[in-house]
């Protein structure tokens, strides 16, 4: 218990860790840093993130992967590719204007599976979580960004602001 409280969190040691224990097939619950996901997703949240598994991850599904700067990352699939045998995801922040790029399928090594926000667990399974995170990929996937042209208004209404307002 004392060696991980003395690693720091940014450090290569701690990112090694965090892969050695999804590889070992253990879930592992994070305070999620940044904006690059929000609104679903909002800075300080606990993130539930499980093994990748066997089954590759689909296009709006939300992953964590190893990015090419070595950094662990929680971003979404836009799009999954197949070519000479491997897969490659197109991976994506839902408030950022660029891709991250093409991942080979072997830097995915979790999803998530749902969030703590304010006392509340929300499961990526329930029926709103499902219609909202296909409303951010839609918005993901159009470019527009954190403008959100197609879909902010569709996130503000009260359907789906309760779930966001926790």
């Amino acid at each position: 218990m004392k060696l991980i409280e003395t690693i720091n969190q940014y450090s290569v040691d701690f990112n090694r860790i965090l892969v050695d224990f999804l590889e070992a097939g253990y879930s592992l619950r994070l305070t999620a840093q940044g904006t690059s996901m929000s609104p679903l997703i909002r800075e300080g949240d606990v993130v539930l993130i499980d093994p990748i598994g066997s089954q590759l991850p689909k296009p709006s599904e939300v992953v964590f992967f190893i990015n090419h700067q070595g950094n662990l990352v929680l971003h979404r699939v836009i799009k999954r590719m197949r070519k000479n045998r491997m897969f490659f995801f197109l991976l994506k922040g839902d408030q950022v204007a660029n891709t991250d790029g093409f991942y080979e399928e072997d830097r995915i090594i979790g999803r998530l599976r749902g969030f703590e926000r304010n006392g509340n667990t929300l499961s990526m399974k329930d029926m709103p979580f499902k219609m909202l995170n296909y409303l951010a990929f839609l918005r993901s996937l159009t470019g527009f960004g954190s403008r959100g042209i197609l879909t902010a208004p569709l996130l503000k209404s009260r359907i789906f602001s309760k779930y966001l307002d926790y």
